[in-house]
């Protein structure tokens, strides 16, 4: 028969130990740390941030870009020492090919990029690298999914609380599970779900014409070309400034002038000056292929030769302030040489 001091003497050896600590005193500590730990902060609500999923699209057979979409795991800053099955947050100023793929062999199973305002400078190098960094991405197939978040507020708070936790690994175990339960703690979870592969796209592009002074049949073609359409790493954040925002622009501009010269009757060429908005120009130029193959389709029916005698390509042109010209052989009359010279 046990007396109270028999009782009380073996409680206390079996709370003093490991195992007394683990069974006894860690579930007493989890229940009541919301309330007493102090000033330890707890995360007790759902906050939800607007991320833009990787692209994923399949060329001739071949799958690229991010594969998977579902998240729902705990997230850890790049530099953390272990990673397994975990998400890394990093900045995209930090983000480099090298370091992409090392965080791909330490097993994380999601990678969350914060994306700085494009108010912020980026020196040449950056910019070089980054550009670098979205061609190589684009161009393989990544086996885990991939999100962008804006940097806003919120993520900022978020970036700074993470990058404050300290890596424990190298800790005792004593010192994990104290961190385990005063440590603020972060779940990522994305629902999407399977993101399937879209079969009812459709390609629009858009045309007009001005016709030249003279029989509108028996007049040679101009046609001024831009694609409308652009692609990124985030297809949602995919601007397209240069690529092709700058082609649309100056088509519009091209379209307003020759208007006006097109308006009376004596100030118009004798040219049909036609001006294409084309689509599918990331997927290999589609929208103009099928313009060609319309316009070639339309030829044979009618029986008329080719008409279009300049094609102009407006394509990022603030790049530079240089012209290409392109001639599928050497021309023999001397005004298209002179063209060439200027």
């Amino acid at each position: 028969m046990f007396e109270i001091n028999d009782l009380f003497d073996t409680f206390i050896f079996r709370t003093t130990t490991l195992t007394g600590f683990l069974f006894y005193w860690l579930p007493i500590i989890c229940i009541l740390s919301p309330t007493y730990l102090s000033p330890f902060t707890f995360v007790d609500s759902t906050q939800e941030f607007k991320a833009y999923r990787m692209a994923q699209y399949d060329l001739y057979g071949q799958a690229y870009g991010s594969r998977q979409a579902f998240i729902s795991s705990e997230v850890r800053l790049w530099s953390h020492t272990n990673l397994n099955r975990k998400a890394a947050l990093i900045r995209l100023e930090k983000l480099t090919i090298e370091r992409f793929r090392s965080l791909i062999s330490k097993g994380i199973n999601s990678l969350f990029v914060v994306i700085p305002p494009t108010t912020i400078p980026w020196t040449a190098e950056q910019k070089t690298d980054i550009c670098d960094l979205e061609t190589i991405l684009l161009g393989e197939s990544v086996p885990i999914p991939v999100y962008f978040l804006p940097e806003t507020q919120q993520t900022n708070e978020l970036y700074k609380s993470i990058e404050s936790r300290r890596d424990s690994t190298k800790d005792s175990a004593l010192a994990v599970l104290y961190d385990m339960v005063t440590a603020d703690g972060y779940q990522l979870s994305v629902t999407t779900g399977k993101h399937n592969q879209r079969t009812d796209s459709v390609l629009y592009n858009i045309n007009g014409k001005l016709v030249g002074h003279g029989i509108e049949e028996r007049l040679p073609k101009i046609l001024f070309v831009a694609h409308y359409d652009s692609i990124g790493l985030a297809n949602g954040l995919a601007q397209g400034a240069d690529s092709n925002a700058s082609g649309v622009l100056i088509l519009l501009k091209l379209i307003r002038l020759f208007s006006k010269l097109y308006s009376k009757q004596t100030t118009r060429a004798k040219y049909n000056l036609h001006f294409l908005f084309a689509a599918g120009g990331k997927l290999n130029y589609q929208g103009s292929k099928k313009w060609i193959d319309d316009y070639h389709d339309q030829k044979q029916q009618q029986q008329l030769p080719n008409d279009v005698d300049v094609v102009v390509c407006l394509d990022s042109l603030g790049q530079s302030n240089q012209l290409y010209m392109h001639v599928s052989k050497p021309p023999k009359d001397t005004q298209t040489v002179r063209l060439l010279t200027l």
